[in-house]
């Protein structure tokens, strides 16, 4: 077979030169990426974390307010049950961060290998599902934060193999929260409100909690499940008490938020994206799931890609992906009932115009609240 553009992708700096790769297709969902800003000279390279501890050879100094976020960052991460993340350190130009922080972290696309910025991360292939940049919400003013949002998202658009989870401004009122995300409309993005505090390390953005509790639950209950009101470590408290008329006001506004439980502690309260309508776009779990399906049918389908379109062909790809949707069924990835696998699958081949090849189309539909609610995805090939 030629060679692909995926065998070019490098390997992030890591104790395990077999880097566990991320998706449904490998096993292993909510993998977050932090995306951060630092004084020192490192090398724009992501860095595989499994323990907080590691961080010591990384960083000489954490005296700086960059390398004090990612030092807070890391530790609270693995506090609240996280058990691996990717690192990419940027290093910084200047000593005023909030000039040039934006800049450096979008940084551009130019291609592999000359990618900049937290566009570095698509050098690698399945290396992360979530995104996430800690230190946005503390050195950027409301009006540029909700900017470096924006530019995030258009990137992210042309190749959605993240969900960005967003932090609101820095000690915002939940009114002024709701107003500021009103610009936001993407399944691609999550909010949660509001910032929270996790015992021995103090104030940090939502998202790094966030993210050890998607990890923590994918591995628990699978990516399939909605990632909330389910009991949080008690080492979390909040920054802003939140009443029942706060959660029904930011549940309005498409912003997931947390809940107090009587016996103490506290649950997530919603799986919203920022996306906002009726759809299925707008269920964390559910865009999630559907990303990561279509990723392991992609995979499954690459060794037929070189093949002349054929009946014997699209047979065979029908095959392949029912034996990958029948294993993602027994595992419980999908809500299904007796006699039905929460899936179904047509595969068909299609003539062209006179001369040209003719093309496979794929259909899949998957149940995944629901047995009898299938969603449906549509293959080109």
């Amino acid at each position: 077979m030629p060679l692909k553009f995926s065998d070019l992708y490098s390997q992030p700096s890591s104790g395990n030169s077999e880097r566990k790769r991320v998706g449904l297709y490998f096993g292993q969902t909510g993998v977050p990426a932090l995306v951060v800003g630092t004084t020192q000279n490192l090398p724009p390279t992501p860095i595989e974390l499994t323990d907080p501890s590691q961080l010591k050879n990384i960083l000489k100094s954490t005296e700086h307010l960059l390398d004090k976020t990612i030092d807070h960052s890391v530790r609270a991460f693995f506090a609240l049950g996280g058990s691996r993340m990717i690192l990419l350190p940027l290093t910084m130009k200047t000593d005023r961060p909030s000039d040039d922080y934006s800049q450096t972290l979008l940084g551009s696309d130019s291609g592999f290998p000359n990618r900049t910025g937290f566009q570095i991360l698509k050098n690698y292939d399945a290396l992360s599902d979530l995104l996430v940049f800690p230190q946005a919400p503390i050195l950027l003013e409301a009006d540029a934060l909700k900017g470096f949002y924006h530019s995030v998202i258009a990137s992210v658009q042309k190749d959605p193999r993240w969900t960005l989870l967003i932090d609101s401004p820095s000690h915002s009122a939940e009114e002024k929260t709701i107003e500021w995300a009103q610009s936001f409309s993407t399944s691609l993005a999550a909010l949660y409100y509001p910032w929270i505090s996790v015992e021995e390390i103090g104030f940090v953005p939502t998202s790094v909690g966030i993210s050890a509790l998607i990890q923590t639950y994918d591995e628990t209950y699978g990516i399939s499940q909605c990632p909330a009101n389910r009991p949080i470590s008690p080492s979390l408290s909040l920054l802003n008490e939140i009443t029942p008329e706060s959660i029904h006001r930011l549940s309005k506004a498409g912003i997931n938020s947390f809940r107090k439980l009587p016996q103490g502690g506290h649950t997530l309260w919603g799986c919203y994206t920022l996306d906002r309508g009726q759809s299925e776009n707008s269920l964390l779990h559910i865009v999630r799931t559907l990303r990561s399906v279509q990723d392991a049918v992609e995979r499954t389908c690459e060794a037929f890609l070189m093949e002349p379109r054929s009946n014997t062909i699209c047979k065979k790809i029908k095959q392949s992906v029912d034996a990958l949707l029948l294993d993602l069924s027994e595992q419980g990835f999908f809500a299904s009932s007796s006699g039905n696998p929460g899936f179904r699958t047509h595969c068909d081949l299609v003539d062209s115009r006179p001369g040209a090849e003719a093309s496979i189309h794929l259909h899949l539909e998957i149940a995944i609240e629901r047995p009898e609610h299938f969603i449906g995805l549509r293959l080109h090939y």
